[in-house]
């Protein structure tokens, strides 16, 4: 049973993480978060499901109000909700007439009235720009939705799909379109509907065309690998695929993992499973060429940590930026400070740390 008061008793809904006595008792007329009822609670269920994964049972309650000098919602009156684990919490606005709330926003300037010690991670709630109640659903806009939905369920399915190279760039094709309409109407700090495709689709298209232009030499550098018996073999092998290691995207050197199975794991968050021989050839390079390349620079880098961010910070371009970690450049740089009678020792890095 909700509590004699309405008001009081949606509160305790919160503190006692139930999501269904929400969804029962908030009233179906207002909008919260300047959208539905339906898109809030979904938000709000997403941080409850967060609070318990995390070891929270309930949530403790801190009055306060909106400290926004400038904002809208100064002065309005609200409640912080403390995970009584975790000491993450969540910051609420609560507009009342009466005995009857008529809407709910997150406050990002909230100030409780008493100091609370050790807080953690803030949760905030995420509505998209076209979930908002005064976002105007034009045909156009829902074609657009639509497009990007129909490419979203393709690739990201329960279980996850495995896709070789050529499913991937077949999915990259077909959805071309739908990209080229769409990315330009993705506002960066309003997300939509969308905004899920756009940013999967720009990262799967980055690794197809990273892998369409760089197998061949790929799968040369793994064929020539055994031959790195010594330390000038290693180096010169490394100069040799410095371009291909480096150029790779970020997801491509860091984020696919080999599943016990015959495939690897890409995106936690929206998982996509690839298998087939190009991935392997190019999981297989990349983790060998990292290892060294890190090891081989670490070695000759003619600048310490301190003098490489310096560098970085007054690099004007990309090319300038990459040569900070360009294992050729520090090379090159060693032979011609050694002409100056400028002799830098190995491991100055390392070196300098320890000093």
């Amino acid at each position: 049973m909700i509590s004699k008061h309405y008001v009081e008793g949606i509160i305790k809904c919160f503190t006692s993480m139930d999501i269904e006595k929400l969804r029962l008792h908030l009233k179906d007329e207002y909008s919260y978060e300047e959208t539905t009822k339906e898109v809030f609670l979904r938000e709000i269920e997403k941080i409850f499901r967060r609070f318990k994964n995390a070891g929270d049972t309930e949530l403790i309650i801190y009055k306060g109000k909106c400290g926004g000098k400038t904002c809208p919602n100064c002065g309005k009156k609200g409640y912080r909700f403390v995970g009584n684990h975790t000491k993450n919490y969540l910051d609420l606005l609560f507009e009342t007439e009466g005995d009857d709330i008529t809407d709910i926003n997150s406050c990002a300037l909230f100030k409780t009235d008493e100091k609370i010690k050790k807080l953690n991670y803030p949760h905030e709630i995420d509505v998209n720009e076209d979930e908002k109640v005064s976002f105007v659903k034009t045909p156009e806009y829902r074609t657009k939705l639509n497009a990007a939905t129909t490419a979203w369920n393709e690739i990201i399915t329960s279980p996850p799909r495995k896709m070789d190279f050529q499913d991937l760039s077949y999915w990259i094709a077909k959805h071309a379109v739908a990209y080229q309409l769409i990315k330009d109407d993705d506002p960066f700090d309003q997300p939509m509907n969308w905004t899920p495709f756009i940013s999967l689709y720009a990262d799967l298209k980055d690794i197809r065309n990273y892998l369409s232009q760089n197998m061949d030499k790929i799968s040369n550098a793994n064929a020539a690998m055994q031959n790195n018996q010594t330390e000038e073999e290693l180096i010169d092998w490394l100069l040799k695929y410095e371009d291909v290691g480096d150029d790779a995207p970020f997801f491509i050197k860091y984020d696919f993992f080999k599943n016990e199975g015959d495939y690897f794991r890409w995106n936690y968050q929206n998982p996509v499973h690839f298998k087939d021989d190009v991935f392997s050839q190019a999981i297989r390079f990349h983790n060998y060429y990292l290892a060294q390349h890190k090891k081989m620079l670490n070695k000759f880098t003619t600048y310490t940590s301190e003098e490489a961010s310096i560098q970085y910070n007054f690099c004007g371009t990309k090319e300038e930026t990459k040569r900070i970690t360009s294992l050729s450049f520090h090379l090159q740089n060693r032979k011609e400070l050694e002409i100056k009678g400028i002799f830098v020792p190995l491991w100055i890095d390392e070196m300098h740390s320890e000093n």
